[in-house]
């Protein structure tokens, strides 16, 4: 299975042009939040068109920047990844939208008690591979290092892909912690922020468990 991934596009609906080709080799689209920039259904749905015209096959989550209404056009479109297991093509995709407060305030944000409940919600046994897409990026880690010094991540995110080890954890959020790195069994991987040319292509072998990815820039 091969995963385009992109996060934090901002608004910015030409830099999707980027990925074009790479989104023809494809399986699946993954768009890990912030859609707009503080914008509305009308923007996000400029967005997700675009999506889809790279690929017929689009999940994504909201991100801190959008808001719960943009959250609730994705679902009525077909697209929001949730805590319900969606299985595509031998694996289980979930999704969180939002991200915790930071230092400015933004629409869409959630609080590690709020994450727990998340969590507590998925299955706890399977024999598929789970993949996490959850903008807000886990505590001590590649992907949530703010000004690549402070790590701002979620802990009850941190504890949990610790103790479940899912397959591959992808997050956005963080835009200049941007990577790929192996924790236990799990691939945490910030593809970096599409508006600033970023994003990842992700090859997962699901019947050894093998995850490769391939940072763009």
């Amino acid at each position: 299975m091969r995963l385009l991934v992109v996060s934090d596009i901002h608004g910015n609906g030409d830099a999707l042009d980027k990925c074009r080709d790479e989104a023809a080799t494809a399986d699946i689209l993954l768009c890990v939040g912030d859609l707009t920039h503080f914008g509305g259904v009308t923007e996000a749905r400029k967005i997700l068109d675009k999506l889809r015209t790279l690929h017929p096959l689009v999940r994504s989550v909201a991100g801190n920047c959008d808001n719960r209404e943009i959250e609730s056009y994705l679902q009525e479109e077909g697209v929001l990844l949730t805590s319900k297991t969606e299985e595509i093509q031998g694996a289980r995709f979930v999704g969180l939208s939002g991200a915790m407060p930071g230092p400015i305030d933004t629409p869409y944000e959630i609080s590690e008690d709020q994450i727990e409940t998340f969590l507590e919600q998925l299955p706890a046994d399977a024999t598929q591979p789970l993949m996490l897409v959850c903008h807000q990026p886990p505590y001590n880690t590649v992907a949530d290092r703010a000004m690549k010094m402070k790590h701002v991540g979620s802990h009850r995110l941190s504890e949990w892909i610790k103790a479940r080890q899912p397959l591959v954890v992808l997050s956005g959020h963080i835009h200049e912690s941007f990577g790929h790195k192996v924790y236990g069994h799990s691939h945490i991987i910030n593809p970096g922020a599409l508006k600033e040319g970023r994003y990842a292509m992700v090859d997962v072998e699901l019947e050894r468990n093998e995850v490769s990815a391939v940072l763009k820039a």
